[in-house]
């Protein structure tokens, strides 16, 4: 089903947000698998309703209608490795202000190895 903005609506309960910026879309893409794989399917703006050149305007607008439309328990995933940038806030304080649950997956640095640590805020 198309919405009003022209995207499929994900029926998921999970909302995945991560680093977009200064990245390239395979790392991207890839980063998206890797969270379904842990996570199970959920939305990723950029795989599920981004286009490329879009103003700030259109991306609030998407991702605001997208976090509107998820059900009251769901899971909004935040893989902050890769750093918070300003559309990752802006979706975490939407999703704060919807009362949706957040949790925070972040990469702990360890001799040299990276792990990925499931945290709850």
């Amino acid at each position: 089903m198309l919405t009003k903005l022209g995207f499929k609506k994900i029926a998921t309960d999970r909302y995945f947000i991560y680093k977009y910026g200064g990245r390239t879309k395979w790392e991207v893409s890839k980063n998206i698998k890797e969270l379904e794989a842990k996570h199970g399917k959920g939305f990723a703006y950029d795989r599920d309703v981004g286009v490329e050149g879009e103003s700030s305007k259109e991306v609030r607008a998407k991702f605001k209608k997208q976090l509107d439309s998820m059900p009251k328990r769901s899971t909004v995933i935040v893989d902050d490795a890769h750093g918070i940038g300003r559309f990752m806030q802006e979706e975490i304080n939407y999703a704060k202000k919807l009362g949706l649950n957040i949790q925070f997956e972040s990469a702990i640095r360890t001799g040299g190895k990276s792990i990925k640590t499931f945290l709850t805020r």
